[in-house]
This record gives C-alpha cells, structure tokens and sequence, in this order.
C-alpha cells in the first residue's frame, strides 16, 4: 500500500507502469512483483512536487510506504524584457533583459516567475542503477560535493508553462552563507546540476565567497547543487556472511566516521559492490537485507583510484 500525506489523489510510476489512487491518499496494488535491490517509485500530484521512493523487497505479505507530498511554492518574478531577480529562500537569481524563452525557443517577454524547492540530497555513491548518481567529472577525476545546498527551480509564466534561460545567456546565483561564526568557510564552491536526459550529474561551475554570500554564474536552471568538491575512488567489495557464503543483491550501507550514513547500494549477483568513495578515508560497510532481516558489520578500506 502507498498513501500520501495530505490526502489527495495521486498516481505513481512503477516499471513504466502508472497506477491511480482508489480513494484520496492511498494506493493499494496487488500482486506487484519488484526487482531484486529495490525498485524506484515516482509519485505525482497536482500541485505538488514530484517525489521519489524506493521500495525495497520484503518478507512481510504486505508492504506500506507513507509519503509526505510538498505543495509547488510559487515565487514573484519580473518582466522578462526587464530582467530581474527572483528570491528563493536565501537564494537570489538575477537574470538579465531578454534572456527568456519559451518551450518553442520563441524570446519570452512577459512576466517571470519560478516554482522551486529547496533541496538536501543525500550523497549516492553507488554504481547500482537504482539511485541517482550526483558524482561527476572534474580535471579528470570523478568527484562528489560536501554538500552545502541545493535548489530545485522552475521558471514559468503566468500559466505556468516552463520557461528557459536563452541560450548562451547567463543567471548569477547569490547564496547565503550559513554559520559564518564558524572557521574554514571555503572560498569556493562547484556547482553542479542534474541532466535528466543522460541520467548524471554535470558540472556547471562555480560560486565565490563574496562577504556573506557565494556568487556565482550560470548557464541553466533546474535541479542544482553546491557545495566542496571530493575526489573520488572506486572501492570494489565483496561481501560476505559470517559464515563467509557470498551475499548477492543485498542493500548496503556506507557509513564514514561516528556511523553517519552516506550512501547506500545493492551488491550484484556474485556478491560484489562498487561504489564511489571519498580518497584516502577508511570506513564501516554496513550490509542489510531487508528481505531476510540478516545484518552484519565489517571494517574495510577503499581502494582502486580512478583516474
């Protein structure tokens, strides 16, 4: 069973399958089969964000996920002739006189405004196709941010028809640095954003420290990110149980430290896990079948670099 709080019809995608609520707030399926690891579900509302779950195999005959749905906020823009900027939560996006388009790439020149969210993605190191990947390149090495924050953003017009920064036209991006009290606020920060189409996460550039915030250019909106850049290494384990029998498509989690999770990831079918891990940090992998209720802890360190 799927229900969403509030309560309201909705719908959800499963293996390219859509499946409508019966009655406001829940979904009951029958006979559902999942995949091995998990199997991701998209659920969508009318006025509200899209959300994304996963459901993970279980012994139980019958599996509940609860979802708290977040309405569109909507924010004030500007007259695109003009140009403007448009306020998000601490975050200002200033854009430039007729920078505008529309989906048909037609100049847009009426009044602007965004949808948006703020975001807090966890960072998925995983190999497995099952979870997003918000690694990427640069100078040749494959990376992932110390996250700082993020913003999800939707330009649109008074009907809410998506709009789009012009090409080779530019945004700048102005955040508010948070905890200023603390030392070490980096000077720099890569931005990166999420191509839905080649399913990765692309470098944009950067934001500066500039007084109490980070400024920067962009050439896109959508779903972004910011935040320290980490290289990365492959670290390639095979897991096994007490016993030493291999555990194939198992749920593992990463955990770094004082046991604060990380990432997590499904083990293929000969037991084996790839993930991409920080350089020259040791850590905990934790295993975890949800399907069998088997739990066990080894301590290991990553190895193989990428180059």
């Amino acid at each position: 069973m799927i229900s969403v709080v509030p309560k309201m019809h909705f719908s959800c995608w499963i293996d390219g399958q859509r499946y409508i609520s019966q009655i406001p707030g829940v979904l009951v399926i029958e006979d559902l089969l999942l995949e091995q690891g998990a199997t991701p579900v998209l659920i969508q509302a009318d006025g509200h964000f899209d959300e994304l779950r996963y459901l993970i195999p279980s012994p139980a005959a019958r599996m509940n996920l609860q979802v708290r749905m977040q309405g569109h906020q909507f924010f004030e823009g500007f007259q695109a002739s003009e140009g403007g900027t448009i306020t998000i939560q601490k975050v200002e996006i200033e854009i430039d006189p007729n920078s505008i388009v529309d989906q048909n790439g037609n100049e847009f020149t009426g009044e602007v405004k965004a949808m948006a969210k703020r975001t807090s993605n966890v960072l998925y190191f995983s190999e497995s196709r099952l979870f997003p990947q918000n690694h990427f390149v640069l100078n040749g090495n494959t990376t992932t941010l110390n996250l700082a924050g993020g913003l999800d953003v939707t330009l649109i017009d008074n009907d809410q028809n998506p709009l789009f920064l012009k090409e080779n036209s530019i945004a700048t991006l102005s955040v508010e640095i948070r905890g200023l009290e603390y030392k070490d606020i980096p000077e720099t920060l890569e931005i990166i954003a999420y191509n839905s189409e080649k399913e990765q996460w692309e470098r944009l550039g950067q934001i500066e420290k500039n007084g109490d915030r980070w400024h920067g250019s962009v050439l896109q909106l959508g779903r972004l990110l910011w935040g320290e850049p980490i290289k990365t290494q492959i670290a390639q384990v095979s897991v096994k149980s007490d016993e030493g029998f291999d555990m194939p498509n198992e749920m593992v989690m990463l955990s770094v430290e004082a046991d604060n999770p990380m990432s997590f990831g499904f083990t293929d079918n000969d037991g084996l896990l790839r993930m991409h891990v920080p350089l020259e940090r040791d850590f905990r992998l934790n295993s975890v079948s949800l399907c069998i209720g088997y739990f066990f802890s080894q301590e290991y360190s990553a190895v193989e670099e990428v180059s």
